[in-house]
């Protein structure tokens, strides 16, 4: 169709928002129903969990033997890092695709039935290079989980509460972080288990768990089931998200959608008859794809590569309990997760970002120039780090997700995070090179987030943030044609 940005959107906030007594209530968590509820602990079960299987190898760096008895070389411990990073470059385009071509909740479920599985063949595996195999084949599934899932969280719910809802599945990533933190102190720091195998095991259930619950209970967006045409399935899916019932009101989603299909739009949409991917640098996206490729990649060289590597820079450092401080490092997500959630709903995303950034940088500076002071400047600044950069994370997250049409959404989640991806694995052979030399690795870091202040200062003001551009925002405020204004009443 023509206009499949505007016009299944428009859908999607008539089938969600307009028969339900609660939809246009101020707070957003009242247009919610159970069902609604149960999607994002489900969805959020399954972000925790790519989490979990992300930082798992970072923990056994210093544990794993193989076999014979041999450990880990610095040269293999980087590629058993940067393993899974590969396999997210594939999988984050692969899900992105999948899901905008077949559906969001077949791409969220072969994203973590392979981390899953691949996550408990890794506490199998006799050798370094079996390990670094299966880690890629996991990351293939780790990274198919973000593009898909955090696209049907904005999908599942009246527009109202989409950001309460991104926010909240985002948070279960620091879950995951803690989860994983806390099974590698009970394992390694308290020695109860001492044995590199059973944590890996332990930090699969998560998948294991998400895979099976998924399965059975996770539906399908119906806003992508409209614009697909699928209107009697969207009808069905809102019908037990929401309990709506109204006979009248299913018929006419039915009977005018392919009218409202066809409709002119106001959007100016020439170039979305390009593939999607030549989309995303034409004209019009150019400066917000190009902005956000630097971000993603800086802010996942620093995060995910402080983050993988924090253990060895606190042994290097010599805390006397470095797992005990990793905990106090994930768990440092926490506030930046709770004031993100505030700060988000009022300040601008774009000028909330490039705070965010140069607050990041300026951390991880102090945290290179007080290294040498011991755990008490040493921890509060690396918790400090990590609640800035999960803030970060969050309004990145909620910018994608206004930043393209329906259309383009996940498979741009895809393609902009693949630079991610790149960041990630080239700092874990920068870390992994620096490792010996602590004050340079953070240094290394610092710098390189900086230059994603940049990347953020470049893109534009997304409109979206305001919804002056969006269809939706347009329907709310009367300013579409009659006949859709008169189905919203």
């Amino acid at each position: 169709t023509q206009s499949t940005w505007g016009h299944s959107e428009c859908l999607f906030f008539f089938a969600s928002s307009a028969p339900h007594p609660m939809a246009f209530a101020s707070s957003p968590v009242a247009a919610l129903t159970f069902r609604h509820w149960a999607a994002v602990f489900l969805l959020g079960l399954t972000l925790a969990s790519a989490a979990v299987g992300l930082l798992a190898i970072g923990y056994i760096l210093d544990e794993f033997k193989d076999s014979d008895g041999h450990e880990l070389s610095n040269f293999e411990a980087a590629l058993a890092t940067s393993a899974v990073f590969f396999g997210m470059i594939f999988g984050g385009f692969l899900s992105g695709w999948l899901s905008d071509k077949h559906g969001r909740r077949p791409a969220t479920l072969l994203s973590i039935a392979l981390c899953a599985a691949f996550g408990f063949l890794a506490a199998c595996v006799s050798t370094a290079w079996l390990l670094i195999a299966a880690r890629l084949m996991a990351g293939i599934g780790i990274g198919g989980i973000f593009p898909p899932v955090m696209t049907l969280a904005s999908e599942i719910v009246p527009t109202e509460a989409r950001s309460l809802v991104v926010n909240i599945v985002s948070w279960h990533w620091v879950l995951g972080t803690i989860f994983a933190a806390t099974v590698a102190y009970l394992c390694f720091g308290l020695d109860l288990m001492r044995n590199w195998r059973y944590f890996l095991c332990l930090c699969s259930a998560p998948a294991g768990l998400a895979t099976a619950l998924s399965f059975f209970f996770l539906p399908e967006s119906p806003q992508f089931l409209i614009g697909a045409g699928r209107f009697e399935e969207a009808d069905r899916i809102l019908f037990k998200l929401t309990g709506i019932g109204n006979p009248e009101l299913e018929k006419s989603i039915v009977n005018h959608a392919g009218a409202i299909l066809e409709s002119p739009n106001p959007v100016d949409d020439s170039e979305l008859k390009d593939p999607e991917e030549a989309q995303l640098f034409g004209r019009k996206l150019l400066r917000t794809t190009v902005g956000l490729i630097i971000i993603w990649f800086t802010l996942s060289f620093a995060s995910y590569g402080l983050t993988t590597w924090i253990v060895v820079i606190f042994k290097k450092i010599k805390l006397d309990n470095p797992y005990l401080s990793t905990i106090a490092y994930n768990a440092g997500q926490i506030p930046g997760a709770l004031i993100g959630a505030y700060v988000i709903e009022i300040v601008s995303h774009r000028t909330l970002l490039i705070g965010l950034l140069f607050a990041s940088s300026v951390i991880v500076l102090l945290f290179a120039l007080t290294q040498s002071f011991g755990p008490y400047a040493v921890v509060p600044l690396a918790c400090l780090f990590s609640s800035t950069t999960k803030a970060a994370w969050m309004t990145l997250n909620c910018f994608c997700v206004e930043a393209f049409p329906t259309s383009l959404r996940s498979t741009a989640m895809g393609v902009t995070s693949v630079s991610g991806r790149i960041g990630s694995i080239i700092a874990q052979f920068v870390n992994g090179a620096l490792a010996d030399h602590v004050y340079i690795l953070l240094v290394t870091s610092s710098a390189t987030i900086l230059v994603g202040t940049f990347g953020a200062v470049i893109t534009p003001k997304r409109i979206g943030e305001k919804d002056a551009e969006s269809p939706i925002a347009s329907v709310a405020e009367g300013k579409r044609n009659s006949e859709s204004t008169q189905l919203l009443r």
